[in-house]
């Protein structure tokens, strides 16, 4: 069954706690479904985790999530970790973006290689899959083919 169409607002920026939970709240209360944040490196920009955690908190229905988690910036382990706790602690109103990055720059920020195209989508293939296979199996087998820490 289709969702219907809902609007959502896409935000990172904060000077403070005061100002980012009246920014949530503000969102909910003229009507946006959903408060989503990217997953930058630039100094000012909130980091999503903790910020979305904070947001669901201050709220009791805005949907909150990421737009979107870089792959590439996290074990797919502990990236899964996040979100089954960012699910948790919002009472189900979490919802994952996940992508394969597109910017060099934060890459090279972190040390990280700022791989091919392919080579990223790839990653982003696994990463998919064992985060499938840690929220609907018992045991998890990933190949780590592409994902190298």
């Amino acid at each position: 069954m289709p969702r219907p169409f809902r609007f959502g607002l896409v935000s990172g920026y904060a000077p403070s706690r005061r100002v980012w939970v009246d920014i949530a709240r503000q969102a909910e209360e003229i009507g946006y479904s959903t408060l989503l944040m990217p997953d930058r490196t630039s100094v000012g920009i909130l980091a999503p985790i903790p910020a979305l955690a904070v947001a669901a908190a201050a709220t009791t229905s805005l949907r909150v999530g990421s737009y979107v988690f870089c792959n590439g910036y996290r074990h797919p382990v502990l990236l899964a970790r996040e979100a089954a706790s960012l699910d948790l602690l919002s009472e189900g109103r979490f919802e994952l973006g996940l992508g394969s990055g597109v910017s060099s720059h934060e890459f090279e920020q972190m040390g990280i290689p700022f791989a091919t195209a392919g080579a990223r989508v790839g990653h982003l293939t696994e990463t998919l899959q064992v985060m499938k296979q840690l929220f609907t199996e018992e045991t998890v087998a990933p190949n780590w083919r592409m994902i190298r820490y």
